[in-house]
This record gives structure tokens, sequence and C-alpha cells, in this order.
């Protein structure tokens, strides 16, 4: 016989049992559930912690803004410098803060640079005008070294650039050169002033031997030299005694005009030079005598005889020989080179006439001339320094 209630009782007990059972898997699960999201929330924050910041700023735009009016201001000076374009790109990529910061940063260190550069090109530019002066205008060199230095990209470039220049050969060069076009003139002479061994020196040069003077003198000595053409001098006329020059000076000597004081007065060069004559006077007296003693006769003869000379109006006999009315060839043979005769003659008779007058056309220097001018010709004293015939 079944016992119905002992089945019964199994049975709520076995009920009993499963409903535990999946309690405790229903716990299970959600302990499990609970730890995977745990675990994933510290893994997702550890994973974002060992990642770069990646803030975004809400303001990223203004500070772009910031940044390139401060890149704009840095290269006012240098508008049209490619960089300023190269830095503007750069904030425009930028992502954050710090990348803006570090372009400003690395813009001021250029403009830095870059004005050191520009301040060494200029100091380089004024050094080669300062050395050429006013023969900066002939030197192709120093025109050539100063465009390179302009485009030049680093200091060292500049300094490469200066060391190859040799500035005082060149300026030697250039000053030769004007000196040979100054000589296509024509001029036979030339007056020249120039310094050599810290002393003064003025002379009259013709061609050839101003050529050889100016390869003796170094580039200070040629860039003070003074060249002036004879043919831009001026002519003047001038009376004076023979007892203020002694010797009638020929055409082409140079002479130096000093005062009673002794101080020069000015060079010049005789164009011509004359014997101020109006009259010739000469006289002389002859005599002779004879005495005859024979067996025959004895007797004595005596003669005298008296010659003056009288050549009056010599400028006038000139002016006749001019209108054909005396020979030629006969006047010219009479007083040709009166002046040398009289000189050679006077030397060696050791005979002076100071009663003679010399009129000499001079040719002279811009400088001398005004000088020249306020002196009393009384009180001039001429002396022959060369003849550059």
């Amino acid at each position: 016989m079944v016992d119905t209630d002992r089945i019964k009782a199994l049975k709520e007990k076995s009920k009993k049992t499963i409903q535990t059972k999946n309690l405790r898997i229903i716990f299970i699960v959600l302990i499990a559930i609970i730890l995977l999201s745990f675990g994933f929330i510290v893994f997702n924050t550890f994973f974002k912690s060992s990642q770069p910041s990646q803030v975004v700023i809400p303001n990223l735009e203004g500070l772009k803004n910031n940044a390139k009016k401060a890149i704009n201001e840095m290269f006012k000076p240098y508008p049209n410098d490619p960089m300023k374009n190269v830095f503007l790109g750069k904030i425009d990529a930028a992502t954050s803060e710090g990348e803006i910061k570090n372009i400003i940063n690395e813009a001021q260190k250029y403009i830095q640079y870059k004005n050191r550069l520009e301040k060494a090109k200029k100091e380089a530019i004024n050094e080669i005008k300062n050395s050429y002066g006013n023969l900066l205008e002939y030197s192709d060199k120093a025109k050539k070294a100063i465009n390179e230095i302009n485009l030049a990209t680093s200091i060292e470039e500049i300094k490469k650039i200066l060391s190859s220049l040799n500035i005082e050969e060149d300026k030697k060069e250039i000053v030769d050169n004007i000196i040979l076009k100054s000589l296509y003139s024509g001029d036979k002479y030339y007056y020249v002033k120039a310094v050599e061994n810290n002393q003064s020196i003025e002379r009259f040069l013709d061609r050839n031997g101003l050529i050889k003077f100016k390869n003796t003198l170094d580039y200070i000595a040629l860039k003070n030299l003074i060249i002036q053409p004879v043919s831009e001098f001026k002519k003047v006329a001038l009376e004076v005694s023979a007892k203020q020059c002694g010797d009638l000076p020929v055409s082409n000597s140079v002479i130096a005009i000093y005062n009673t004081k002794g101080n020069l007065v000015t060079y010049a060069l005789v164009d011509s030079s004359y014997v101020v004559l109006s009259n010739i006077n000469y006289g002389e007296s002859k005599s002779a005598s004879e005495n005859v003693n024979t067996p025959v006769d004895q007797y004595s003869t005596s003669q005298s005889s008296n010659v003056n000379y009288n050549l009056n109006n010599v400028p006038g006999v000139l002016q006749a020989t001019v209108i054909g009315k005396l020979d030629y060839y006969k006047i010219k043979q009479m007083f040709g080179e009166f002046g040398y005769k009289l000189n050679k003659l006077s030397k060696e008779t050791q005979i002076f006439d100071d009663k003679m007058n010399y009129l000499l056309i001079l040719l002279v220097p811009d400088d001398g001339l005004s000088k020249l001018l306020k002196e009393n010709k009384n009180n001039l004293v001429i002396t022959v320094q060369q003849n550059i015939k």
C-alpha cells in the first residue's frame, strides 16, 4: 500500500531544493556581472590615463587668432619674408594651446636671428660704402658684393663675401683708371699736386712722366692726387725786370714765383717770353797809326774813326718786316733768339744789364691765379725749376 503522505512530502522537499539551487546560480551570475563591470571600468580608466591628454580647449580659435596677430606684429619689419606664412600655417594646423606656444617661441627665435642677420648686412654694407667713399660708383666689384650681401642668408656668408673683396687694391685700380682717363684730353703737359713721404709736391709733367709718377704712389697718395691739364690753365701776362728773374725764362719752362717774404705764390708754365726793347744804342771808336823810317823818307800817319749805332723803335722794325718793307730772313737772322743769345753772352762775359725788362706769358693753375693777382709784381722773385720741353 502506497504511502501517499510520504510521496507528497518528498515532492515538497524536492521542489524546495531546486528553488535553492536556482537562487544560488542567479546570485553567482549577478556577482560575475558586477565583477566584470568593475573590471571594465578599472581597465578603461587605466587605458585612458596612459594616453596623451587630448583635452579640447573651448577657445582654441581665439588663441589662434591672437597668435596670428603676434606673428604679424613680429614680421612687420619683414612683410615679404616667406617664413611669415609658414608660421601662420603652423598656427592654423595647431590642435592645442601648448603647440601654439611652441610655434610662437619658434617664430621669436627666428626673428631674433633675422634681426642679427639684418644688422650684420647693414654693418657690412656701411663698411664697404665708407671704405670706397665717392669711388663706390666706379666699382663693379663693390656693387656686386653689396648685392650678394643683401641676398645672404647667414652671417657666415656675409663674412665670406667681405673677406673676398680686396677693397684697397680695387680702389687703387679705380683711381688708376680715373687718372688714365684724364690723360685722354690730349694735353701735352699736366699740373700735378700730390703728397709723397708727408711732403707736398707740385710739378708739371708730360703724359709719360705722369704715368711713371702715379705708378710710384700708394692708394692714399693716388686718392689725394690732383691733376689739371695745362689747357685748363689761365693765361696771364707778367712784366718783370731782369733783376727779378735773372735769365729770360724760355717757353715750356716751369717757374716758381715767390714774394719778397720768401713765400711761394704759385708755380707756372712759361708759354712764351720776350725781351722788352724800344731802342738799341751802340757806340765805338777805332784808331790806327803808322810810322815809316827809311834812308830817304821819315814820316808817320794816323787815322781814327768813330762809329755810333742807333736803332730806334725796334718794335717798328718788326712791324715794317711784317708788311714787307724789310727783309724777313735778314731781320730774323739779326734778332732771332735775341733773349737766349743775350743770356748766353751775359754768362760768358759776366756782364748783366739790370735795366732790361721781360714780358712773360704764363699759364697759371686755378689755385695760383688768385694768389698771383694779389701780389705786387715789383715784389716778386722768379726761379726756373725745370724745363719740360
